[in-house]
């Protein structure tokens, strides 16, 4: 049996945990707040695109 999916999935996406190393490789990531740095690696807008397309569940017997 699948996992049921949320309807709203899209509503509660959320920042992503960013490494260390990722915050440091941005430009004047020393004068950004840690959470607006995360922000700013995060791709939200992609998320909810990939949310969006349809799914279809199989199963193998077996």
């Amino acid at each position: 049996m699948p996992k049921q999916t949320v309807p709203d999935a899209a509503s509660q996406l959320g920042l992503p945990v960013v490494h260390e190393q990722a915050l440091k490789g941005l430009k004047f990531n020393a004068a950004l707040p840690r959470r607006l740095a995360e922000a700013r690696l995060a791709d939200l807008e992609g998320a909810v695109a990939v949310l969006d397309e349809p799914v279809r569940f199989s199963s193998m017997p077996g």
